[in-house]
Protein backbone atom coordinates (compact mmCIF):
# COMPACT_ATOMS: atom_id res chain seq x y z
CA UNK A 1 0.00 0.00 0.00
CA UNK A 2 0.93 3.99 -0.67
CA UNK A 3 1.93 6.23 2.46
CA UNK A 4 -1.36 8.44 3.26
CA UNK A 5 -0.62 12.06 2.83
CA UNK A 6 -2.24 15.12 4.29
CA UNK A 7 -2.84 18.12 2.16
CA UNK A 8 -3.68 21.39 2.49
CA UNK A 9 -6.15 22.49 -0.55
CA UNK A 10 -6.96 26.41 -1.57
CA UNK A 11 -8.70 28.57 -4.61
CA UNK A 12 -5.88 29.68 -7.06
CA UNK A 13 -5.82 32.82 -9.68
CA UNK A 14 -3.57 31.84 -12.53
CA UNK A 15 -1.04 34.13 -14.38
CA UNK A 16 0.88 35.48 -11.64
CA UNK A 17 4.43 35.94 -12.64
CA UNK A 18 7.60 33.79 -11.49
CA UNK A 19 8.23 36.73 -9.10
CA UNK A 20 5.41 36.92 -7.42
CA UNK A 21 5.35 33.31 -6.61
CA UNK A 22 8.79 33.58 -4.35
CA UNK A 23 7.11 36.16 -1.82
CA UNK A 24 7.54 34.66 1.27
CA UNK A 25 4.65 36.11 2.02
CA UNK A 26 2.36 38.33 0.08
CA UNK A 27 1.70 42.29 0.98
CA UNK A 28 -1.96 42.57 2.65
CA UNK A 29 -2.15 39.22 3.77
CA UNK A 30 -3.47 37.83 5.80
CA UNK A 31 -5.21 40.77 7.51
CA UNK A 32 -7.33 38.74 9.76
CA UNK A 33 -8.24 35.21 10.89
CA UNK A 34 -7.26 32.04 8.67
CA UNK A 35 -9.82 28.86 9.10
CA UNK A 36 -8.94 25.12 8.34
CA UNK A 37 -11.87 23.20 7.95
CA UNK A 38 -11.30 19.64 8.70
CA UNK A 39 -13.96 16.64 8.24
CA UNK A 40 -12.80 14.93 11.76
CA UNK A 41 -13.96 15.66 15.58
CA UNK A 42 -11.83 17.63 17.76
CA UNK A 43 -9.11 15.51 19.72
CA UNK A 44 -8.86 12.81 16.30
CA UNK A 45 -5.48 12.63 14.29
CA UNK A 46 -6.37 14.95 11.52
CA UNK A 47 -7.75 17.49 14.37
CA UNK A 48 -3.81 17.28 15.74
CA UNK A 49 -2.27 18.11 12.32
CA UNK A 50 -4.60 20.36 11.34
CA UNK A 51 -3.71 22.52 14.98
CA UNK A 52 -0.18 21.80 14.85
CA UNK A 53 -0.35 23.43 11.22
CA UNK A 54 -2.53 26.29 12.41
CA UNK A 55 0.45 27.23 15.26
CA UNK A 56 3.26 27.31 12.82
CA UNK A 57 0.92 29.73 10.40
CA UNK A 58 0.23 31.83 13.01
CA UNK A 59 3.87 32.02 14.75
CA UNK A 60 5.22 32.54 11.25
CA UNK A 61 2.81 35.44 10.13
CA UNK A 62 1.33 36.91 13.87
CA UNK A 63 -2.38 36.09 12.62
CA UNK A 64 -4.87 33.85 14.12
CA UNK A 65 -5.46 30.54 12.02
CA UNK A 66 -8.37 29.01 13.47
CA UNK A 67 -9.58 24.96 13.44
CA UNK A 68 -12.64 24.59 12.68
CA UNK A 69 -14.14 20.47 13.13
CA UNK A 70 -17.62 20.14 10.50
CA UNK A 71 -18.02 16.33 10.79
CA UNK A 72 -20.40 14.69 8.77
CA UNK A 73 -21.42 12.93 5.15
CA UNK A 74 -18.23 11.41 5.39
CA UNK A 75 -16.40 14.42 5.03
CA UNK A 76 -19.10 15.77 2.59
CA UNK A 77 -20.07 18.48 4.74
CA UNK A 78 -16.35 19.56 5.28
CA UNK A 79 -15.67 19.79 1.93
CA UNK A 80 -18.97 21.28 0.31
CA UNK A 81 -17.93 24.29 3.11
CA UNK A 82 -14.51 24.67 1.35
CA UNK A 83 -16.34 24.22 -2.02
CA UNK A 84 -17.89 27.65 -1.17
CA UNK A 85 -15.92 29.81 0.37
CA UNK A 86 -14.03 33.05 -1.45
CA UNK A 87 -11.14 31.54 -3.10
CA UNK A 88 -8.95 34.34 -0.87
CA UNK A 89 -6.96 32.53 1.05
CA UNK A 90 -8.78 32.53 4.11
CA UNK A 91 -10.38 29.43 3.99
CA UNK A 92 -8.62 26.28 3.92
CA UNK A 93 -9.07 22.54 3.60
CA UNK A 94 -7.08 20.15 5.34
CA UNK A 95 -8.07 16.32 3.70
CA UNK A 96 -6.24 14.14 1.47
CA UNK A 97 -7.94 9.96 0.59
CA UNK A 98 -11.32 11.02 1.48
CA UNK A 99 -11.79 14.27 -0.73
CA UNK A 100 -10.14 12.21 -3.83
CA UNK A 101 -12.83 9.42 -3.14
CA UNK A 102 -15.64 11.59 -2.30
CA UNK A 103 -15.08 13.15 -5.99
CA UNK A 104 -14.14 9.98 -7.67
CA UNK A 105 -17.26 8.31 -6.31
CA UNK A 106 -19.61 11.08 -7.56
CA UNK A 107 -20.57 11.69 -4.12
CA UNK A 108 -20.23 15.74 -4.53
CA UNK A 109 -21.77 17.35 -6.87
CA UNK A 110 -18.69 19.57 -7.92
CA UNK A 111 -15.19 18.32 -9.75
CA UNK A 112 -12.71 18.68 -6.94
CA UNK A 113 -9.81 18.65 -9.40
CA UNK A 114 -11.35 21.97 -10.76
CA UNK A 115 -12.86 23.30 -7.02
CA UNK A 116 -9.42 23.25 -5.08
CA UNK A 117 -5.98 23.58 -5.28
CA UNK A 118 -3.62 21.25 -3.43
CA UNK A 119 -1.64 24.06 -0.97
CA UNK A 120 0.94 21.98 0.85
CA UNK A 121 1.79 18.11 1.43
CA UNK A 122 1.77 18.09 4.96
CA UNK A 123 2.03 14.97 6.55
CA UNK A 124 1.94 11.50 5.70
CA UNK A 125 1.17 8.00 7.79
CA UNK A 126 2.23 4.44 7.07
CA UNK A 127 -0.14 2.10 6.94
CA UNK A 128 0.91 -1.03 8.33
CA UNK A 129 -0.05 -4.88 7.51
CA UNK A 130 0.00 -7.05 10.16
CA UNK A 131 -0.78 -10.78 10.86
CA UNK A 132 -1.52 -13.18 13.74
CA UNK A 133 1.33 -15.52 15.06
CA UNK A 134 0.23 -18.46 13.31
CA UNK A 135 0.76 -17.02 9.70
CA UNK A 136 3.34 -17.91 8.14
CA UNK A 137 4.15 -15.54 5.86
CA UNK A 138 6.83 -12.99 6.72
CA UNK A 139 6.55 -10.63 3.42
CA UNK A 140 3.53 -9.30 1.03
CA UNK A 141 4.71 -10.94 -1.46
CA UNK A 142 4.42 -14.25 0.99
CA UNK A 143 1.32 -13.75 1.89
CA UNK A 144 0.10 -13.36 -1.43
CA UNK A 145 1.71 -17.05 -2.09
CA UNK A 146 -0.28 -18.18 0.72
CA UNK A 147 -3.68 -16.79 0.00
CA UNK A 148 -3.16 -18.69 -3.57
CA UNK A 149 -2.98 -21.94 -1.43
CA UNK A 150 -6.05 -20.90 1.21
CA UNK A 151 -8.74 -18.56 2.34
CA UNK A 152 -7.41 -15.58 4.27
CA UNK A 153 -10.02 -13.50 6.85
CA UNK A 154 -8.87 -9.80 6.80
CA UNK A 155 -10.33 -7.45 9.26
CA UNK A 156 -9.71 -4.28 9.89
CA UNK A 157 -11.16 -1.78 7.08
CA UNK A 158 -12.49 1.33 8.51
CA UNK A 159 -15.38 1.11 6.26
CA UNK A 160 -16.33 0.10 2.76
CA UNK A 161 -14.70 2.64 0.61
CA UNK A 162 -12.38 3.90 2.76
CA UNK A 163 -8.49 4.14 2.03
CA UNK A 164 -7.82 0.64 4.03
CA UNK A 165 -10.81 -0.89 2.32
CA UNK A 166 -9.41 -0.20 -1.28
CA UNK A 167 -5.72 -0.86 -0.26
CA UNK A 168 -6.53 -3.78 0.87
CA UNK A 169 -8.74 -4.72 -2.49
CA UNK A 170 -5.94 -3.52 -4.47
CA UNK A 171 -3.04 -5.96 -2.72
CA UNK A 172 -3.27 -8.89 -4.90
CA UNK A 173 -2.22 -6.20 -8.09
CA UNK A 174 0.19 -3.92 -6.23
CA UNK A 175 2.09 -2.60 -3.73
CA UNK A 176 1.52 1.26 -2.31
CA UNK A 177 0.16 3.56 0.54
CA UNK A 178 -2.44 6.31 0.70
CA UNK A 179 -2.11 10.02 1.57
CA UNK A 180 -3.35 13.07 2.78
CA UNK A 181 -3.52 17.01 1.46
CA UNK A 182 -4.30 20.30 2.51
CA UNK A 183 -6.34 21.99 0.10
CA UNK A 184 -7.70 25.41 -0.86
CA UNK A 185 -10.59 27.25 -3.09
CA UNK A 186 -8.94 26.62 -6.99
CA UNK A 187 -9.30 30.59 -7.61
CA UNK A 188 -7.44 31.66 -4.45
CA UNK A 189 -4.37 33.60 -5.58
CA UNK A 190 -1.23 32.15 -6.82
CA UNK A 191 0.91 34.16 -4.03
CA UNK A 192 -0.98 33.43 -1.53
CA UNK A 193 -0.70 29.68 -2.36
CA UNK A 194 3.03 29.73 -2.72
CA UNK A 195 3.21 31.31 0.55
CA UNK A 196 1.20 28.98 2.39
CA UNK A 197 2.69 26.18 0.82
CA UNK A 198 6.53 27.50 1.85
CA UNK A 199 5.35 28.59 5.90
CA UNK A 200 3.47 25.08 6.35
CA UNK A 201 6.28 22.64 4.60
CA UNK A 202 9.27 24.68 6.14
CA UNK A 203 6.85 25.15 9.57
CA UNK A 204 6.08 20.92 9.77
CA UNK A 205 9.88 20.36 8.76
CA UNK A 206 11.67 21.71 11.56
CA UNK A 207 12.61 19.73 14.79
CA UNK A 208 10.27 20.64 16.66
CA UNK A 209 7.14 19.43 15.03
CA UNK A 210 8.70 16.84 13.27
CA UNK A 211 9.11 15.16 16.69
CA UNK A 212 5.60 16.36 17.76
CA UNK A 213 3.85 14.47 14.64
CA UNK A 214 6.06 11.63 15.40
CA UNK A 215 4.70 11.35 18.58
CA UNK A 216 0.86 11.46 16.98
CA UNK A 217 1.70 8.64 14.46
CA UNK A 218 2.80 11.39 11.53
CA UNK A 219 5.51 12.12 9.85
CA UNK A 220 6.59 15.32 8.05
CA UNK A 221 6.03 15.39 4.35
CA UNK A 222 8.90 16.32 1.82
CA UNK A 223 8.16 19.89 0.18
CA UNK A 224 6.48 20.11 -3.28
CA UNK A 225 5.31 22.53 -5.37
CA UNK A 226 1.81 23.40 -5.70
CA UNK A 227 1.82 22.89 -9.24
CA UNK A 228 3.60 19.22 -8.56
CA UNK A 229 0.98 18.97 -6.36
CA UNK A 230 -1.81 19.51 -8.43
CA UNK A 231 -0.55 16.92 -11.25
CA UNK A 232 -0.28 14.36 -8.08
CA UNK A 233 -3.95 14.59 -7.07
CA UNK A 234 -5.11 13.93 -10.13
CA UNK A 235 -3.18 11.43 -11.16
CA UNK A 236 -3.96 9.35 -7.83
CA UNK A 237 -7.49 10.50 -8.98
CA UNK A 238 -8.18 8.88 -12.14
CA UNK A 239 -6.10 5.88 -10.50
CA UNK A 240 -9.23 5.48 -7.59
CA UNK A 241 -11.39 6.29 -10.40
CA UNK A 242 -10.40 3.49 -12.18
CA UNK A 243 -9.88 1.40 -8.77
CA UNK A 244 -13.83 2.21 -7.92
CA UNK A 245 -15.08 0.87 -11.30
CA UNK A 246 -12.81 -2.32 -11.17
CA UNK A 247 -14.02 -3.16 -7.76
CA UNK A 248 -17.44 -2.07 -8.53
CA UNK A 249 -18.25 -0.28 -5.68
CA UNK A 250 -21.56 1.67 -5.19
CA UNK A 251 -21.34 4.41 -2.78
Amino acid sequence: MKKKLIYLLAPVVLGQSAAALAQDKPAGYPTRPIRIIISVAPGAGSDMVARMTSEVISKAWGQNVVVESRPGGGGVVASGIAARAEPNGYTLLQNGFSLLMQGAAKRVEFDILKTFQPVVRSTEQPYILVAQPGVTANSVKELIALSQKKELTYSGSSGIGSAVHIGMSQLAKEAGLKIKYLWAPAKTPRPVVAALNKVVSDGLNSPEYTKRLQAVGSDSADWASPDDLKKQVASEYAELEVAIKELGLKL
